[in-house]
């Protein structure tokens, strides 16, 4: 059986154990959250160095990828510069794919509508292939980065120009900077209402769960969202709050799902190799050999006439 450790500097209030089958392979998939302690993180990665199989790293990205170009950024290179034997994963390639994949699966299976339904991601600029797979299907789509990442103003954007401005200009100073100052790292189970405007301007909110569930509004009747690493805990608070679908891009592992990093993690353990020795169309063609269904979950009937 391989093992597959994901190491966050998130929440241990999520923290988790499974034994699942994925990929042709038997994995026991473990998370364990730091509550923000960047030190313990580190003290974590360097005590199981060469003792699992692959790391996820959830908490924290190593890489932002923006159309053509990636941006590491210097705190999560500086938590895992002693590990010297197993890879890590912060889920990049995931996003890259199947996020984008799935988008198009809901599509089919009528679940999204693109005629009439509009699409808001909080840091659309840190999900980039999310973002151009939901243009490609047809919808409007919205980015909340100005508000959700830098706290300005309260509504998200259209121009995608802007966005490219946004992104060329912000990225390489932001990976620079205390992840925290961009991510919600500590007291993730805290809601703080902020941006309803954003969240209100579409019927769709996508992307990154912390970003999106750190400032709910009070009521989202009738929204969809569409994320991962998704607590039943998390479910119910959606449903109270009026959400139509909760839909996880990534699957369940024994009650809850796993954040992109975790599968990707998977993925490096059923190759044996890191992330960078990874192609894009290796990762396309193992979600078609092995097909990952978005987890659809009805939580309201409200929206339906859609």
């Amino acid at each position: 059986m391989k093992k597959v450790l994901s190491l966050s500097m998130g929440s241990s209030r999520r923290d988790h154990v499974a034994e699942v089958s994925l990929f042709g392979d038997d994995f026991q998939v473990q998370r364990i959250g730091t509550d923000g302690d960047k030190k313990k993180l580190q003290e974590l990665y360097e005590l199981y160095d060469g003792k699992v199989d692959a790391f996820g790293m959830g908490g924290f990205d190593l890489w932002v990828h923006y159309a053509n170009r990636a941006y590491r950024f210097k705190e999560a290179s500086f938590v895992i510069r002693n590990v010297k034997h197993t890879p890590v994963a912060d889920g990049s390639k995931v996003k890259s794919t199947l996020e984008a994949m799935s988008v198009h699966t809901l599509v089919q299976q009528g679940i999204i509508h693109p005629e009439t339904q509009t699409v808001m991601i909080p840091s659309a600029t840190s999900r980039y292939f999310l973002y151009k797979a939901f243009q490609k299907e047809g919808f409007k789509v919205r980015w909340g980065d100005l508000a959700f990442g830098l706290g300005i103003g309260n509504d998200a954007m259209d121009s995608e120009v802007l966005m490219n401005i946004v992104a060329y200009v912000a990225w390489p100073l932001l990976v620079k900077v205390p992840f925290h100052w961009l991510y919600p790292v500590k007291n993730q189970d805290t809601i703080e209402p902020k941006y309803k405007k954003a969240y209100d301007s579409a019927d769709i909110i996508a992307g990154d769960f912390h970003l999106i569930y750190k400032h709910l509004p009070e009521w989202m009747g009738g929204k969809t969202i569409i994320t991962n690493t998704l607590t039943e805990e998390e479910i119910i608070v959606l449903k109270n709050r009026g959400v139509r679908y909760v839909i996880s891009v990534t699957p369940e592992f024994q009650g809850r799902s796993f954040g992109t990093n975790v599968l990707e993690a998977c993925i490096c353990a059923h190759f044996g190799r890191p992330p960078d020795q990874i192609t894009i169309e290796e990762c396309k063609d193992l979600f078609q050999q092995y097909p990952i269904q978005p987890r659809i979950i009805k939580l309201s009937d409200e929206g339906d006439e859609q």
